[in-house]
């Protein structure tokens, strides 16, 4: 396709190379910003300053046999393969591609997300916004297009949407904003649902427990598992190439990104606060909270070892047996000792199951981790 352009442009005279290269610079530098790439940082991203610099690290006929021939002469070249951008190269193409179609408007990647996104808030509701002269309705839209027309783009307004979870007060204006949402979604275009993922950013976390990592790779402070105090993994983070970080969490089931912080520091907390829990631990009268380490289903009873949840509300007798509960807390300074009794509540109890506390007599102490002997567990 660049071969063709260069003919194509070539045959046109130096008026037409002028246009296909400003425009092809211009789709390029678009989206490098609309992907959050930052060449000017030092590091990794500087051959992203220019589509010069660009094209001639990841475009050479030497980076291109590399990358063809890789399967068959391990091992490839990683520099340059670590230098290839998919979304960049998608982009590049895309715009070569205009550029054969006669009349077209030309669009960069900002462009055409802008273009989609009006698209879902306001051409693609004409019977939902439709309204009766005089109507309540009439307000309605008339408020929720004032509302559009703060912004100084149609992303902007999608993005305080979100923020404000598609609620702006306003019964019609809400539903067309949750209809847009979703359509958007389902778009196949991968530009507008990468827009999308930077509209579910974390808030800011809590900086009281945050947890340890350990970098995994030759490239420190890019991928990593998240540990609690005693080394227990929470999950994994990742930095993306825009600068957010994935979180994966370490539990039951499938493994998948589960949410998206601004900074690793934030990312780490979330792990911390989904994977802690907060508990009330007594011995005698004193009473002190802490928080539990593990996943919330792991830190209770399975629910086929509770039997009837009927007669534990009722309070019918219930057989119990000696059970031991394994207990991991954040903080080494939990002041047990072994022969202590003890009883934990959970605060709160997220699972909202009838549950009664572990309480028993420590057995062991190894730092973080309390083994406590429950004798009055449900059989």
């Amino acid at each position: 396709l660049a071969r063709r352009v260069r003919r194509h442009s070539s045959r046109a005279g130096g008026a037409r190379r002028g246009y296909v290269a400003e425009f092809l610079e211009a789709a390029f530098d678009d989206a490098v910003q609309f992907y959050g790439f930052k060449p000017n940082a030092k590091g990794f991203f500087t051959h992203l300053k220019s589509i010069e610099a660009y094209l001639s690290t990841s475009g050479s006929e030497r980076a291109f046999n590399a990358m063809r021939y890789g399967e068959l002469e391990q091992p490839l070249d990683d520099e340059i393969i670590n230098k290839v951008f998919l979304l960049i190269h998608g982009e590049l193409l895309r715009a070569i591609r205009q550029l054969f179609i006669p009349g077209i408007s030309l669009r960069t990647v900002g462009d055409r997300v802008e273009n989609a996104v009006k698209g879902a808030l306001v051409n693609d509701h004409g019977a939902e916004l439709g309204y009766s002269p005089g109507s309540d309705k009439e307000v309605e839209v008339d408020s929720y297009f004032k509302w559009l027309w703060g912004f100084p783009n149609w992303r902007a307004a999608l993005a305080e949407a979100k923020r404000r979870k598609l609620d702006i007060g306003n019964a019609t204006a809400n539903s067309v904003l949750a209809n847009a949402y979703q359509s958007l979604a389902q778009d196949n275009d991968p530009a507008v649902r990468y827009y999308l993922s930077t509209l579910d950013i974390l808030p800011r976390q809590q900086r009281d427990y945050i947890p340890e990592v350990e970098w995994l790779g030759p490239t420190k402070f890019q991928r990593g598992v998240v540990k609690s105090p005693a080394g227990s993994p929470l999950g994994r983070i990742e930095r993306r190439t825009d600068g957010l970080w994935n979180i994966i969490p370490l539990v039951e089931g499938s493994v998948r990104v589960q949410e998206t912080a601004e900074s690793q520091t934030d990312a780490r907390a979330w792990l911390a606060d989904l994977l802690t829990h907060p508990v009330a631990v007594a011995v005698g009268g004193n009473r002190r909270e802490q928080r539990l380490v593990g996943e919330a289903n792991r830190l209770l009873p399975q629910s086929g070892v509770w039997l009837s949840r009927a007669a534990w509300v009722s309070g019918e007798d219930i057989p119990t047996k000696s059970h031991t509960w394994e207990l991991e807390f954040w903080d080494e300074n939990h002041g047990l000792e072994v022969g202590d009794e003890v009883v934990v509540e959970f605060l709160p109890n997220r699972l909202n199951l009838p549950m009664r506390p572990p309480k028993g007599t420590v057995l062991a102490v190894d730092h973080w981790k309390v083994s406590v002997s429950d004798r009055s567990y449900p059989m």
